[in-house]
């Protein structure tokens, strides 16, 4: 299962751009390009809607089209049978929950193996299928280089590029993870000094970055950059979160 603040990082930018998540998707090479994501709407779905005992059993989050539920899952691990059962019980929790006909597709992003189709065989006869997104598919070092070019030129910035810089480090890259984190945080801080005003979500990304890779002193002075503004920014945006 994923750690807690890459969770977040991943909750976070998907709300703020859900149908750029689904065009990353597609972008892919896995093989959903025959899934059909076009919608006039897109709904997050609660994902709280049935509970087991104790806990309650969920995916990350529950994208709703027009025409189709998309379940996603990020995950950081090599997928399990554990987690395959895992992931069958969360499409069955939401289509016994949903309340119309709409089918549903549960998508996988991976930053730990490499994009695929698997399948959790339950009988000879009922298998289910399980494709797997790895955002190693992208070539981080391009995003970061294609937003400063544009912060160069004066050019606008899609929310689009935005959701893909955030997703940047987990991404292909020639550089170390440290540098590569270390350099996305600074041209997220170019974007967010480049506006006219703050923007909560540019300085979101770049905190929950910082948050989760803080762990050794090359890039503890980012951690001071950004301290200060850390139980202020905390306050007022992490019910976004959850």
């Amino acid at each position: 299962m994923v750690h807690q603040s890459e969770d977040q990082l991943f909750k976070y930018a998907t709300k703020e751009d859900g149908f750029g998540l689904l065009k990353l998707l597609k972008e892919s090479n896995a093989n959903i390009k025959e899934i059909d994501f076009k919608s006039e709407n897109l709904t997050y779905n609660p994902t709280e809607l049935v509970e087991l005992g104790p806990k309650i059993y969920k995916t990350d989050m529950i994208l709703e089209l027009d025409h189709l539920i998309v379940l996603t899952e990020f995950q950081s691990t090599i997928v399990k049978t554990i987690d395959e059962k895992r992931y069958r019980l969360y499409t069955a929790l939401v289509d016994y929950a949903k309340r119309n006909n709409k089918p549903l597709i549960l998508i996988v992003i991976s930053t730990a193996e490499k994009t695929k189709i698997k399948q959790y065989k339950i009988n000879k006869d009922c298998v289910f299928t399980i494709p797997i997104v790895s955002l190693k598919d992208f070539d981080g070092d391009k995003i970061i280089n294609n937003i400063e070019n544009k912060i160069k030129n004066n050019q606008k910035i899609t929310r689009h590029e935005m959701l893909n810089l955030a997703l940047a480090p987990f991404m292909s890259s020639k550089k170390p993870l440290d540098k590569q984190i270390e350099k996305t945080v600074k041209t997220l801080d170019e974007v967010r000094k480049s506006m006219k005003c703050s923007s909560d979500f540019v300085f979101g990304i770049e905190l929950l970055i910082v948050e989760k890779f803080i762990k050794n002193d090359s890039l503890f002075r980012l951690h001071q950059m950004f301290g200060p503004c850390r139980k202020m920014y905390f306050s007022k945006c992490c019910i976004h979160w959850f």
